[in-house]
């Protein structure tokens, strides 16, 4: 895999605490590429616990919420016994997202989790922290807050926290698709590190942007189910006829809704269908980064989950499907076998309960499982770039002012850069 990301270079390990940390998606390329060890997780959903306990053996993994006091304590002990010197921090984005439109949104404790978060950095005091969240997370106030947050948004209330714990924080909206990643992911980013480190500054974007065809341009055809025999997480989960009827009338980077009345999406009543968002229905773009990879990336009708097809000699458009778990890896700049040893028996009771195949496709309940995973992910390769600006202490030997740790810039430059570059 192209990693087309700065690597940083230190010369002795640095540990980690990750809290709300899903399966280690954002995570996965740090131990591989850095001297970053993730020594400690914490994770409210169970399953999720204990799938990154698979895929991170030698991860402390502390399930349960963290406003829990027991498990509150037991992640700041471990933080502690680890002298773990970064947190990493992406509460659930649920009640800040645009996407989620419940009459619920915002009215309960999961809205308050970063007042927890930030309950967490007082009491360890790491050197270096990152929030990560959706753009909107900034400026919302959410109704369960309110009494925390008083006149502020999450944004100011988070800042002003820390500054007052000595932190120097740099703030902002950034898209992975600017660090090598073929997903124009937006997201809120607080960069903070002790106030004697200097300023942990965001890292230069990258000259190109990935697009969706430089990333799964090259991989297989399938239509609704088929399946790759040589790739197992690529197949194309099955659809009713109408639906790849009307999917084979799509053309490249537009919506159903678009179409002749004939082909647009119905449903098996034989109703017009609705939907929450007009993005529904919508090939990808493939001269584009990806738009957002949602936790919904299985069905049809959410937005922008379908390969963008190629046009056929009869008039109609291939690929119509949604866009498949191994596309998914690839789009988000996860390694290919990232998913592989959630592949296996359970071993015990506190082991992973693994995954079930049936015809070469996952069960219903492992497919959701596997999406709305890496839909709630990190961008890997833009988690290797925003580590890479962080600031280390001059040496004790040395009054001179902190300098950002030393880079390796590896960019493997896409044959489409390639001509850009040439011309």
């Amino acid at each position: 895999m192209s990693l087309n990301a700065k690597i940083m270079e230190l010369t002795e390990e640095i540990g980690a605490t990750s809290l709300f940390a899903n399966i280690g998606v954002g995570t996965s390329l740090l131990e591989k590429h850095t001297k970053i060890r993730v020594t400690v997780a914490n994770e409210y959903v169970s399953r999720r616990a204990k799938a990154h306990k698979r895929l991170y053996p030698a991860c402390n993994v502390i399930e349960g919420s963290i406003t829990d006091e027991d498990v509150f304590n037991k992640v700041v002990a471990m933080h502690k016994a680890y002298q773990n010197q970064i947190c990493f921090i992406s509460c659930p984005c649920q009640d800040a997202s645009s996407l989620n439109t419940s009459a619920d949104k915002g009215k309960g404790e999961r809205a308050a989790l970063f007042k927890a978060s930030l309950d967490f950095i007082e009491a360890t005091m790491p050197d270096y922290i990152t929030f990560e969240n959706v753009p909107q997370w900034l400026g919302s106030r959410p109704e369960f807050a309110l009494d925390i947050l008083g006149d502020k948004t999450i944004g100011e209330y988070g800042v002003e926290a820390l500054k007052h714990l000595g932190y120097n924080t740099t703030v902002g909206i950034l898209s992975a698709a600017d660090y090598g990643t073929a997903e124009d992911r937006k997201r809120a980013i607080i960069l903070a590190c002790k106030s004697q480190f200097g300023v942990w500054e965001f890292p230069k974007k990258h000259k190109f942007r990935p697009t969706v065809f430089d990333a799964i341009g090259a991989m297989k055809s399938l239509e609704a189910g088929e399946v790759d025999p040589n790739n197992k997480w690529h197949y194309g989960l099955p659809l009713s006829p109408h639906e790849v009827e009307f999917l084979k009338h799509t053309p490249v980077g537009c919506s159903a809704w678009d179409n002749i009345k004939k082909y647009q999406p119905i449903t098996k009543k034989g109703a017009p269908a609705k939907a929450l968002f007009s993005a529904s229905y919508t090939r990808l773009d493939p001269a584009y980064p990806s738009t957002v990879i949602e936790s919904g990336s299985g069905i049809l009708s959410d937005v922008h989950s379908v390969h963008f097809g190629r046009p056929l000699s009869d008039g109609t458009y291939s690929d119509s499907r949604v866009l498949s778990i191994a596309e998914i890896l690839k789009l988000i700049g996860a390694d290919d076998d990232f998913l592989e040893p959630l592949d296996a028996p359970k071993t015990s009771e506190e082991d992973f309960d693994g995954l079930t195949w049936e015809n070469g496709m996952l069960i219903s309940r492992d497919e959701d499982f596997i999406r709305e995973v890496l839909g709630e992910h990190i961008c890997p390769k833009f988690m290797l770039n925003l580590v890479s600006t962080m600031p280390l202490p001059a040496p004790a030997n040395d009054n001179s002012a902190p300098e950002e740790m030393a880079v390796d810039v590896e960019e493997e430059t896409s044959e489409v850069e390639k001509e850009k570059t040439a011309e």
